[in-house]
């Protein structure tokens, strides 16, 4: 049987996540890093005005929201910004993750989507919330990765 690769593995895993609105995974094969797209939808029922970051103003009946994972090789030089995404995980090389790491990843990815979208529903429906940002809770990914430390099946970064 063929060993499941990091992105394999991590592919099923959002696929398997309880989540209305968009996830893909994009792969940087020459910086060896994956980002992972978030798209959150809800209805502006009530047709509030929405000033998103760059001050536009919407008060369109379907707001969306973008965000995004970077998930990089931490053994090879790769130049981004950290503020350009929600979290940014490294790995080790060609070895990945375990099977733990990669668990705990997704355990606190969809805690993440389900407070995201509880959120961003209250943002839009609720004037006394003035602004909404997407947050992972790294002191509960900390406790899930040490809560998983014994699962130490390598799950490797793809060859291609």
């Amino acid at each position: 049987m063929k060993k499941q690769s990091l992105i394999d593995y991590l592919d099923d895993g959002v696929q398997n996540l309880d989540f209305d609105g968009t996830l893909a995974w994009n792969w940087l094969k020459h910086e060896r890093a994956f980002e992972l797209e978030m798209e959150f939808y809800v209805e502006n029922q009530s047709g509030h005005k929405i000033v998103d970051s760059d001050d536009t103003e919407s008060v369109e009946p379907i707001i969306t929201f973008d965000d995004a994972i970077l998930l990089y090789d931490e053994t090879k030089p790769f130049d981004f910004d950290p503020e350009d995404y929600l979290v940014t995980l490294g790995f080790n090389g060609k070895k990945g993750w375990t099977k733990g790491q990669a668990d705990a990843f997704l355990d606190v990815l969809q805690d993440t989507l389900d407070n995201g979208e509880s959120d961003l529903l209250d943002f839009v429906s609720d004037d006394s919330i003035q602004t909404f940002n997407l947050k992972w809770d790294e002191v509960e990914f900390q406790k899930q990765l040490a809560a998983r430390q014994d699962e130490t099946q390598q799950l490797n970064y793809p060859k291609f």
